[in-house]
């Protein structure tokens, strides 16, 4: 937004696509607003080198460390990413997209996505459809996706079974 990208400056395109960097530099002057065109402290001053980012050289890259980042920690993603992403294959991207899309109420699709994850052995994907289950309030099926998880020490998998064994003593 305060800056272009150098990367879309005519000449240097190329150049930065056999680094694989990106790099961000200064806006004119009278883009800062406000400071009679002096620096706001987002910029380097002039004579001083710009701020470079290592990004991936490819948009398959690029998608894959963003499913990635969602996979591991939670980061968001837009749902057009998680679905490309999934339909290229990526277990990964049919979890995070099963996720996004039980979240967003369309279950049935999500349920399909993970089941998928769970083919290819996913772990999260077994704990997301199990926890879908489990909501669901269809305990064995749950726990049959669960506990594999748990029994290898998967923390998060440990407490959904434990959760599973609270329901059934209140069942009872």
């Amino acid at each position: 937004m305060y800056g272009a990208l150098i990367g879309h400056v005519p000449g240097e395109r190329a150049k930065l696509a056999q680094t694989g960097l990106l790099a961000v530099r200064p806006p004119p002057a009278q883009w800062c607003s406000g400071t009679e065109g002096g620096n706001m402290g987002f910029w380097p001053q002039q004579g001083r080198r710009p701020h470079v980012v290592r990004v991936p050289a490819t948009p398959e890259a690029a998608l894959s460390r963003l499913v990635r980042a969602a996979y591991d920690d939670g980061h968001p993603i837009s749902m057009q990413d998680a679905a490309r992403a999934a339909e290229s294959g990526s277990v990964q991207g049919m979890v995070v997209y099963g996720i996004g899309l039980g979240n967003v109420g369309r279950d049935a699709e999500a349920e399909g996505w993970l089941r998928r994850s769970v083919s290819h052995g996913d772990p999260m994907g077994s704990v997301a459809l199990g926890t879908m289950y489990l909501d669901r309030g269809d305990l064995d099926e749950a726990e049959s996706l669960i506990r594999p998880v748990a029994e290898s020490g998967d923390e998060g998998a440990r407490e959904a079974l434990t959760e599973i064994e609270e329901r059934r003593a209140r069942r009872r």
